[in-house]
């Protein structure tokens, strides 16, 4: 019983091991217009399919330059499903086409969030 209890502790830190090992804050860039480094949070990505629209769910987390994090929601819209027409909003009303001259955080997000 004793081994049946350990060997169950260690499935469980194994399984917390490898879902902590999935959250990550990924470096897409130093926003033009604040200066604030600005991360995707991978945990946060979320996919759906909505006639032949892809449409993704990601968390921004910029970070102030006093050390502060603000987060934002950002909705992904790609349009033809291969990635050369991609809309975004977010929950502050900004909205626009990602860009890499353009939006160039939106669009390094976004590349972020196909791979999640």
């Amino acid at each position: 019983m004793k081994k049946f209890f350990l060997a169950a502790i260690f499935g469980l830190t194994i399984i917390f091991a490898s879902v902590q090992a999935e959250a990550a804050e990924i470096f897409v860039g130093t926003s033009n217009a604040t200066g604030w480094d600005c991360y995707v949070m991978t945990d946060s990505v979320r996919h759906k399919n909505e006639h032949r629209m892809l449409i993704t769910y990601a968390t921004l987390k910029m970070v102030t330059n006093n050390g502060t994090a603000q987060y934002l929601n950002y909705t992904f819209f790609d349009l033809d499903g291969d990635f050369n027409d991609v809309e975004f909003s977010n929950e502050q009303g900004f909205r626009g086409r990602a860009t890499p001259n353009e939006t160039p955080i939106e669009w390094a997000m976004y590349t972020v969030c196909r791979e999640y």
